[in-house]
This record gives C-alpha cells, sequence and structure tokens, in this order.
C-alpha cells in the first residue's frame, strides 16, 4: 500500500493482452461516426462478395481495410477458413498485424475514439443503475501520457510487466509528474484495438477490466487513444477518485 498526505491510497490495476482484427463491432443506429464506419465496411465486404474477391459469407470482423482513390472504403484482405489473412488481388497469404490500421489517423479521430469510449463506459453504468462518471480533463492528458508511453515502447509492457511507464516506474507515477491528486485509481490499457466498441467489449469480458469500469470507488474517468508508426492503437483508461 502506498500513502500519501496520510490518506491511503487504493490502486486496482486489470491487466490483459488484447489483439483482434476486427475493423468494429456492431453499432446499429446510424447517428454516430463509429456506426457510419460499419455500415461503409459492410458495403465493402458485400461489393468484395459480388466481384468473387472474398468468398460468401465473410463478415465485416473476418476483413481489413483501406481506401481506393475516390476514398470509398474496400476490403484489402479477408481471414479464410484457416485463419490465414489473404490479400483480395493477388488471392495469396499475406502476414498482417491484427488490430493496426494501415493508415495514419488524425488527432481528431483519435480523439472522437475516446469520446466514444467514454460514451460507452457510462452506457455501461446507467445499465448497471450506477452513477455516471466524470470526464476529467487533467485525466484525460494522463491518459493520453500513458498512451505516449506504450507508444514509445510500442507494447502495454515494460520489461513484461503491464502498468508500467518506460523508466520502470508503476503507471500512477504519472499523475503524480502532473500534480494530479488521487486517492484511489486504476487504470485499464490495451492494443490492438482496432473501434471504442471494440476495446469496450473487450474489456467488458476481463474481469479486472469490467470491475474498474464498474466500480463504485471512483467518481473520474479519462480516456487516451494513440496511434504507434506500424498503425497500432494504444488505448488507456484511467479512473480516479480525488
Amino acid at each position: 500500500m502506498k500513502f500519501r498526505k496520510g490518506i491511503q491510497r487504493v490502486m486496482t490495476c486489470a491487466m490483459a493482452v488484447l489483439l483482434a482484427a476486427a475493423m468494429t463491432a456492431p453499432v446499429y443506429a446510424a447517428t454516430n461516426p463509429f456506426a457510419q464506419m460499419e455500415a461503409q465496411s459492410r458495403q465493402a465486404v458485400e461489393a468484395a462478395i459480388k466481384a468473387g474477391t472474398v468468398p460468401p459469407g465473410t463478415t465485416i470482423y473476418d476483413c481489413m481495410y483501406g481506401t481506393d482513390k475516390n476514398g470509398v472504403t474496400i476490403v484489402i484482405q479477408y481471414k479464410d477458413k484457416n485463419g490465414s489473412w489473404i490479400d483480395v488481388v493477388t488471392q495469396e497469404k499475406k502476414e498482417y498485424l491484427p488490430g493496426t490500421f494501415t493508415e495514419k489517423l488524425s488527432d481528431e479521430t483519435l480523439a472522437e475514439y475516446a469520446a466514444e469510449v467514454f460514451r460507452l463506459v457510462n452506457e455501461e453504468r446507467e445499465k448497471a443503475g450506477l452513477y455516471l462518471l466524470e470526464r476529467d480533463a487533467e485525466l484525460d492528458h494522463a491518459a493520453i501520457a500513458r498512451a505516449n508511453e506504450c507508444v514509445s515502447v510500442n507494447s502495454i509492457y515494460v520489461d513484461g510487466k503491464a502498468h508500467t511507464r518506460p523508466n520502470g516506474s508503476s503507471w500512477e507515477t504519472v499523475l503524480d509528474d502532473m500534480g494530479i491528486d488521487w486517492t484511489s485509481v486504476g487504470e485499464n490499457s490495451s492494443s490492438g484495438r482496432t473501434s471504442a466498441s471494440d476495446v469496450m467489449n473487450a474489456w467488458l469480458n476481463s474481469d479486472g477490466h469490467k470491475a474498474n469500469i464498474l466500480t463504485q470507488k471512483r467518481t473520474q474517468i479519462g480516456i487516451g487513444v494513440r496511434q504507434a508508426s506500424d498503425g497500432t492503437l494504444y488505448w488507456i483508461q484511467i479512473f480516479n477518485r480525488p
């Protein structure tokens, strides 16, 4: 246990390696950019099936995407029945790191992803009959800093340890460095997820991560999403009670 100003700190860290190849998870209301992305993915898969470049029955979760010269979403690879990634042009096996984008995402897009994570967190809390978390700007800065640290080592691990900073210190020291007061904190981290709904589904299917999301010990949340040079997204949630 750690103490500060006579107050006992409680830290809960959930740990996981989260890898997936999904473009998005299901969202059916076409009122946000994530639903629009899903609709574009479905259209791309339908077009590829019609053209005979991917097998019938292929779903949006079995594909990787790019854009053509007109900015239209297209399928660039699909996963066959053996789990191998196949290039739609050559129909040859092609290695692809799941959970990455072929294009660099803008800061605005990453901010939209973070905002969607926040919405989904409070949606889950509302379903559970819990009070809603407040999104805090200082915690956002801390979460972005942590996501950038993951980008710097291209992993959510440092020397095999999760929730550890590149200098070897525990993750919550980022709050100390920024002068953020805390008494009870938790961090969720993930890499290799390509949508807010995808990463939330993964966290909610992990007991430790879900406990952080549905905690009654904390009142605030900060969210950071950053992208590494190889396209991998790093997702961080920080939960706090000042």
